[in-house]
């Protein structure tokens, strides 16, 4: 079975909105999974306390088989209460794989 292999970037976020409800602010954490085989990949960030503009950035080594629809799903959670905070699914299919790339998790904040 043939694998492709990349680099995820998780940067930053900015302007997430607070799920840490009326008595604190979020403490964020971004998640990176395969929608369709969440098994394979299912890594996630540090948690940033009391931030509502978390800066991670994180590198992650990505290997998938091939076979594997070519979609990361990308998530914004709050480590306090498990929320959702913000999410967003990212196509593979148009980027090259010579040369590692960068997903920002600041893309979530424009859906």
């Amino acid at each position: 079975m043939s694998t492709v292999s990349f680099i995820v970037v998780v940067e930053k976020a900015t302007g997430l909105r607070n799920a840490g409800g009326i008595l604190g602010t979020s403490d964020p954490y971004a998640k990176i999974s395969t929608p369709m085989s969440p098994a394979l990949l299912n890594e996630q960030t540090e948690v940033v306390r009391n931030n509502l503009n978390p800066v991670w950035d994180c590198c992650m080594l990505v290997a998938l088989p091939e076979s594997v629809p070519a979609m990361l799903k990308l998530e914004v959670f709050d480590s306090n209460t498990g929320t959702l905070v913000n999410g967003t699914d990212v196509s593979l299919q148009n980027l090259r794989f010579s040369t590692s790339f960068d997903v920002f998790v600041d893309a979530c904040q424009h859906l």
